[in-house]
């Protein structure tokens, strides 16, 4: 970080509510090049370009904002979040010394660029999420096991981490581990639209599973049937971070450790 930069920590929540009602992270585990994806939502729309971002991407996102060693704030809005991805690897059940696997999922991040608009306050970004991230300080070590002790360095964009001063903060640090073992992306997509309400709302299943991009126009009756059964695969995982589906209608109850923050209070 540069001298004349001016730093100050920052804590920053899982996410915020935006980020998971919007479905900038597809409700699959893999997925390749797209361009101009657009899905609308009652809450704003998102338009994806370059690459598609997945659960897989959602997590690891979520494990930095978590797991971290140090957060810092440049006087610009950049934010900067010192990892070990040894550790955060280990968490999320992917070989720790498989460091392309990393390499490749913040590369991802980088290029992809993302329009997020917010249909309740008008806010519209276009933006990649992370700018830069350094790693060559670990790959030149010539201490053995270096790489299990030094952190990488991960530089989110200005313009991704305004969304923290705009939009209301999602704090579930304490169930991420429950959200991470759903066994299907779909359910992890649906538990994150459904954690941002707060005490209980009432949604149809298979609109909510438009919502997070789950079915779409076209899709045959057999394959959205593929699509709820993921779901009831998951219902154990699901009853226990407080959804119940009955009649076709999803019951959701905010759990009492999901905290939230609105940053216009500041």
């Amino acid at each position: 970080m540069s001298a004349h930069s001016r730093e100050k920590r920052y804590n920053p929540a899982i996410s915020t509510v935006l980020q998971s009602r919007v479905p900038i992270f597809s409700p699959v585990k893999k997925g390749g090049v797209v361009l101009d994806k657009k899905i609308m939502t009652p809450w704003g729309y998102v338009i994806i370009r370059a690459k598609q971002l997945n659960q897989i991407h959602r997590n690891l996102l979520d494990c930095m904002a978590a797991y971290n060693i140090n957060t810092f704030q440049y006087s610009d809005g950049r934010v900067a979040i010192a990892i070990s991805p040894y550790k955060l690897m280990k968490t999320m059940g992917v070989s720790p010394t498989n460091h392309n696997w990393i390499k490749n999922k913040l590369r991802d991040l980088r290029i992809s660029e993302i329009e997020l608009y917010d249909n309740r306050t008008g806010y519209k970004i276009i933006t990649g999420i992370v700018e830069k991230y350094g790693y060559a300080e670990l790959e030149t070590s010539s201490r053995p096991g270096a790489w299990k002790s030094k952190p990488w360095k991960i530089i989110f964009s200005a313009e991704w981490m305004s969304l923290w001063s705009v939009d209301m903060h999602v704090k579930y640090k304490s169930l991420l581990p429950d959200v991470m073992k759903l066994k299907n992306a779909v359910s992890q997509a649906l538990i994150r639209m459904l954690l941002t309400h707060s005490r209980k709302f009432t949604i149809s299943l298979d609109d909510a599973l438009v919502h997070i991009g789950a079915i779409r126009d076209g899709m045959s009756d057999r394959a959205k049937q593929k699509v709820r059964v993921k779901i009831f695969n998951d219902i154990n995982g699901l009853n226990s971070l407080g959804v119940h589906i009955e009649n076709g209608k999803i019951y959701y109850k905010q759990d009492p450790n999901i905290r939230f923050y609105n940053p216009s209070n500041n």
